[in-house]
């Protein structure tokens, strides 16, 4: 029917989002920047939360679909102050959210998803925050297989040894056998990092 076909080619809308309250979320869920500049200048609160924890920075994070100027709409709510490590109900930030988009879904997804990821690291995020299942966002990526994050987050420095509440590391959350290496560390730190001021 026809429900079901608007529904197929909205994937990447989340139903905890559309229960967002607040004129924000539902800008940012609809990913217009120009609504979102429109209500920040009539003084919408832009760390508003919805009913389940939702800010408008995690609404524009979880529901960015195939569409360009996405990364723009993040990087606006950041340059206003958005709260970056604001937690929802399970004590998952936006940065959680952003490294579980999964790369098999890459036809769904806008190609620089990495980028949001990026963005939101150099906006201060905490890589090591922990959800309330224990987990840090690097856990969250391996647990999904996404490689683009784990390596943006070990580049930020992120902190391989934290065990969720089930005992496990990120190293022992990852999908699949070719992220290991990833979520490794080099013993020896690297040599170009010594004397970058010379």
């Amino acid at each position: 029917g026809r429900m079901s076909q608007a529904m197929s080619e909205a994937p990447m809308y989340d139903p905890d989002v559309m229960m967002a309250i607040g004129q924000l979320h539902g800008a940012c869920h609809r990913g217009s920047s120009a609504d979102v500049k429109r209500l920040l200048e009539e003084g919408e609160d832009i760390n508003e939360k919805s009913n389940s924890g939702l800010t408008p920075l995690m609404c524009a994070v979880k529901t960015i679909g195939p569409k360009p100027g996405d990364d723009q709409l993040v990087q606006l709510l950041l340059d206003n102050n958005a709260e970056v490590n604001a937690v929802d109900v399970l004590g998952d930030s936006a940065l959680h959210a952003a490294v579980a988009q999964v790369e098999s879904l890459n036809e769904l997804l806008p190609k620089g998803f990495d980028k949001i990821v990026d963005m939101l690291i150099k906006g201060n995020a905490d890589i090591n925050l922990v959800d309330k299942l224990g987990q840090t966002p690097l856990h969250r990526a391996a647990l999904r297989g996404n490689a683009k994050s784990i390596k943006l987050l070990m580049d930020a420095g992120a902190d391989t040894e934290i065990v969720d509440r089930s005992g496990r590391t990120p190293r022992d959350c990852a999908f699949h056998e070719s992220l290991l290496p990833l979520l490794e560390r080099p013993s020896e730190p690297a040599e170009d990092e010594e004397g970058e001021g010379a």
